[in-house]
């Protein structure tokens, strides 16, 4: 008989994520990323987040543009430590910080998040995604 495995599947490896989120976006930001592999750490606090960098700067950087206004001080110190780094810069749609942050930041995501923009920004830089899960054809005799 056919069935269905309960859990998502993963398709590639997981990745780090760090985020500079304000604690009231935080839930839609986890709900937004959880379609992903992805392993999130989101904090408020810019001095928590700029020591996690600097301790191990992580592959994905989502910074709120609401608790750092100039992101490209930020970007470059996480660049420097970490040339490949990408970075996720959030604001609130209309917002007029949209063009200062496209200088530093590789993509600008909006919130409260709209999953269909966040799925393709995510897509496009490779983000992992779990797939559904595995249905198994079954032959009715």
């Amino acid at each position: 008989m056919a069935g269905l495995e309960s859990d998502l599947v993963d398709t590639r490896a997981r990745q780090d994520a760090l985020g500079l989120v304000a604690a009231d976006v935080q839930p839609s930001v986890h709900r937004a990323l959880e379609r992903f592999n992805v392993r999130l750490e989101m904090n408020e606090a810019p001095d928590f987040v700029v020591a996690r960098i600097e301790s191990g700067c992580p592959p994905l950087l989502l910074i709120d543009t609401e608790l750092m206004g100039c992101l490209t001080k930020l970007c470059c110190f996480a660049r420097s430590l970490r040339p490949d780094v990408t970075v996720f810069g959030l604001t609130y749609f209309w917002s007029e910080r949209d063009e200062s942050m496209r200088e530093c930041a590789d993509a600008i995501l909006h919130k409260p998040p709209r999953q269909p923009e966040w799925d393709a920004v995510m897509r496009r830089f490779g983000v992992p995604e779990l797939t559904s899960p595995i249905v198994s054809a079954g032959r009715v005799a």
